[in-house]
C-alpha cells in the first residue's frame, strides 16, 4: 500500500485518503460505484485510534463509457 499523497498524469490516475477514528469504529467495507476505479484499503490499529487507509487507482483494463 502506497502512502497518501495525489498524483495527476492526464487527469486523476491515482489517490489515497487516510482515516482516523476512536478505538471501535471500524470500516466494514469500501468501494467504487464504477468498474473504472480499483479500491484497496488497511486498517491500523493503535492503542487510541485505527487508521485506515484507502488507495484508488484507476483500472486501465476497463474503458470508460
Amino acid at each position: 500500500m502506497s502512502r497518501c499523497g495525489m498524483r495527476f498524469v492526464g487527469g486523476a490516475q491515482t489517490f489515497c485518503r487516510m482515516v482516523k477514528a476512536k478505538k471501535g469504529v471500524n470500516l466494514l467495507e469500501t468501494q467504487s460505484k464504477n468498474a473504472q476505479w480499483k479500491v484497496d484499503w488497511e486498517i491500523q490499529s493503535g492503542a487510541k485510534h485505527s487508521i485506515t487507509t484507502i488507495d484508488v487507482n484507476k483500472n486501465r483494463a476497463v474503458k470508460q463509457g
